[in-house]
């Protein structure tokens, strides 16, 4: 069986994933340095990136955290394809390439979020609550503080659908919590692998 094809992709996606948390953790250093500056009342438009990041922080993260999402998405379909039909080529490459069942890309419930996110947004208006947020980003796990006469509990994952934590590099959908570091390792070590193949 010729695995040619399938094998680029999976380099190809593994590199797309890796240089999109590489510019995710670049703007962290940015705005590191950058409140050094800040806090100094001191001039920081000379800084290295700051043409790229201070133009719009928010689309900039967020392209780079889609991009991220949906290549790490593609490695995980080719090594668990959902299908029965194609089940024995995720099994050949993984063992090619030594991947454990227990990977961290396997996970489905992360794939389902991305690939299905017209359904999952469906089922998410359909909570009732005071107001909803798509998609946020901030420096913290998603919060709330709710002002009002009522000390009703709050559910976070009725009023936030997807949040990501750009420092503690955690992306939240709902009630679930995904790590962006540990998956970005287990991106790197299979582009390893990869890399040490013959031919790639």
């Amino acid at each position: 069986m010729n695995d040619f094809f399938h094998i680029s992709s999976l380099k190809e996606n593994c590199e797309i994933a890796m240089k999109a948390y590489s510019e995710i953790v670049n703007f962290n250093e940015y705005r590191q340095k950058r409140r050094a500056y800040f806090e100094k009342e001191r001039d920081y438009k000379h800084l290295e990136g700051y043409d790229i990041y201070e133009e719009n922080p928010h689309i900039f993260l967020k392209k780079q955290l889609d991009e991220f999402l949906i290549s790490t998405a593609r490695v995980s379909k080719i090594f668990w394809p959902i299908r029965k039909k194609y089940k024995s080529r995720g099994e050949r490459l993984r063992k090619m390439f030594s991947v454990k069942d227990n990977h961290i890309l396997k996970n489905r419930s992360l794939r389902d979020a991305i690939e299905h996110n017209d359904e999952k947004l469906d089922d998410w208006l359909e909570q009732k609550s005071a107001f909803k947020i798509n998609y946020s980003i901030g420096d913290k796990p998603p919060n709330i503080v709710y002002l009002g006469p009522s000390t009703q509990d709050l559910k976070i994952d009725d009023h936030i659908l997807y949040h990501f934590d750009r420092l503690g590099l955690k992306f939240y959908f709902r009630n679930q919590i995904f790590d962006i570091k540990k998956m970005n390792d287990g991106v790197e070590e299979i582009l390893t692998k990869i890399t040490k193949f013959e031919g790639f």
